[in-house]
């Protein structure tokens, strides 16, 4: 039998070795179902490879063993954060004050689960609870905390007040600290207030950037300040910027893992599962009216489902939910098991009720809510199972426009495939394949289709279309719309006047005939693998 050295596993944990540390406390929970110690580091590893739902598990056996732990009830609230469900993130972070009011992290949850909520003023009161916990705005200490300050960033951007927001930045920068959320915020809103400073702080930490250890650090270091200057040049000095973005994906490309045609895969695998267990509505028990209200928004990520969503929000009765992750944690969850013949009646009642569940908190008892996570396009038989009254919208636009503004954000974290022309060419394939099966397979009518290019050429008449389908009620109003808050990478454009500069893009012009060539041949690829 292997001895299992504990201090070996915290040692592990410390130096941030987590999946190794998972592995080798993994049996040891096993065959003590009952400890509360081993339960809590086996939490904590799972929670250090951001494997949520797991994670969750581990905390709730150690909340059922000992339920007056802060550490148990901050992470709980913490990664009912991460997977949206606000409701019972709220109720760890009570619990977690009611154990020890002194402490940050607890009301540091709550800013944000009501930033989410846009309930911004309470978001508010509580991040400045937490900084002032953490020794306030103008210590040493609070410097250390980016993600509290980023957090505070974001609520007062929530709330409009640019020049408070230049301040709070500026406030931060001018403290020689390098942040790279702040400095893209503020570029965006003036790009004036960047002082010379911030710039050689950047130029600087490139110039000693082989001082920086880990080599995972060190390279993400290095593309996030090339992110950073390619946006600060993007109109000073356009072949630099161009050279800046380039370089940036270049370095994120070389930390990845996996190819990126297990993608491909991906699709496959979900066609393949429909194909061989196909359900009708009809044959289901499951009410034709579950859903009513639902409008789900995708398309590939930065193809303009936030600005179909701003437009949406303008209807009466109506709440902007934003990017959702229930569906593709929980789907992904049910592909990567063992029990697929269990897709029926009782696990899409379930999976419905547990989606109506979470979003309740956020729905507040409106008609209308709007779920815009791009990533839904792969999941839509699911969602029209489990939530059949449920509408989709799907926002297609020019495949070269939109790899552009892919390759031009910093999506290292969540989308991979964007840190080459090739991989978006890959995915936006991958994206026309499958959403033709769910028309294929969905029968007459059964989304609407909007044209990006249309929609910011003739706003007015695409959210008609937009009403006629969807049923709103009251009428878009542009001047409501420019009131919207997103937490999405468009977060600050999106609330701009619309204008079609978005369209016809000019960047990056010798990789463009590339691209296309790489597009049309991963369409053919598709083709010539279907059935």
């Amino acid at each position: 039998m292997k001895t299992v050295n504990l201090s070996k596993i915290i040692q592990l944990i410390n130096s941030g070795n987590f999946s190794k540390a998972e592995i080798e406390i993994r049996g040891l929970v096993e065959n003590q179902p009952n400890n509360f110690s081993l339960n809590k580091m086996y939490g904590i590893t799972l929670l250090g490879q951001n494997q949520y739902l797991p994670a969750i598990d581990a905390f709730l056996n150690c909340y059922n063993l000992k339920n007056d732990d802060y550490d148990v009830n901050v992470n709980l609230s913490y990664l009912f954060i991460k997977i949206q469900d606000y409701k019972k993130s709220l109720k760890y972070s009570e619990l977690s004050i009611e154990v020890d009011n002194n402490r940050p992290e607890a009301y540091q949850n709550i800013a944000e689960c009501y930033l989410n909520l846009k309930r911004f003023n309470d978001a508010e009161k509580n991040i400045l609870i937490a900084i002032e916990k953490r020794g306030g705005l103008d210590s040493k200490e609070m410097l250390k905390f980016k993600d509290t300050l980023n957090l505070y960033g974001d609520i007062i951007l929530a709330k409009k007040e640019e020049e408070k927001f230049c301040n709070l930045a500026n406030k931060i920068l001018d403290k020689g600290v390098h942040d790279n959320r702040m400095l893209i915020s503020l570029i965006r809103i003036d790009i004036n207030k960047v002082k010379k400073s911030y710039l050689d702080n950047m130029n600087n930490i490139l110039n000693n950037i082989n001082s920086v250890k880990p080599l995972l650090l060190k390279t993400i270091t290095e593309s996030n300040i090339y992110f950073v200057l390619a946006e600060y040049l993007q109109k000073k000095d356009k072949k630099i910027s161009e050279k800046y973005y380039l370089k940036a994906n270049e370095l994120i490309a070389t930390i990845q893992r996996g190819t990126l045609f297990h993608r491909q895969k991906r699709i496959s695998k979900i066609i393949n599962h429909f194909e061989a267990c196909r359900i009708s509505n009809s044959n289901s028990s499951i009410s034709l009216n579950k859903g009513k209200g639902l409008i789900f928004i995708i398309g590939m990520p930065r193809s303009g489902t936030t600005l179909v969503e701003s437009i949406i929000s303008t209807a009466d009765n109506c709440v902007a939910g934003g990017e959702k992750l229930f569906f593709s944690l929980k789907c992904n969850q049910f592909l990567s098991g063992k029990h697929k013949s269990d897709y029926n009646t009782s696990f899409l009642e379930e999976l419905g009720d547990e989606y109506l569940s979470t979003i309740d908190i956020q729905k507040n008892g409106k008609g209308f809510f709007t779920d815009k996570l791009p990533e839904n396009y792969l999941y839509v038989k699911f969602i029209k199972d489990a939530l059949p009254a449920a509408k989709f919208i799907i926002i297609n636009r020019d495949p070269w426009d939109n790899a552009i503004s892919l390759f031009k954000q910093n999506y290292a974290s969540n989308l991979p495939y964007t840190s080459s022309f090739f991989g978006i060419a890959l995915e936006y394939a991958n994206y026309e394949h499958i959403i033709e099966y769910w028309v294929k397979t969905s029968g007459q009518n059964p989304f609407l289709n909007i044209n990006y290019e249309e929609l910011v050429s003739n706003t007015q008449k695409m959210a008609t279309k937009i009403w006629d389908y969807c049923n709103l009620e009251g009428e878009y109003l542009e001047k409501k719309r420019e009131g919207f808050f997103s937490l999405t990478a468009s977060k600050q454009q999106v609330t701009k006047n619309i204008y079609q500069t978005s369209l016809n893009k000019g960047d990056f012009k010798d990789y463009k005939l590339k691209f296309l060539d790489d597009l049309e041949q991963q369409r053919k690829y598709w083709r010539d693998n279907t059935g």
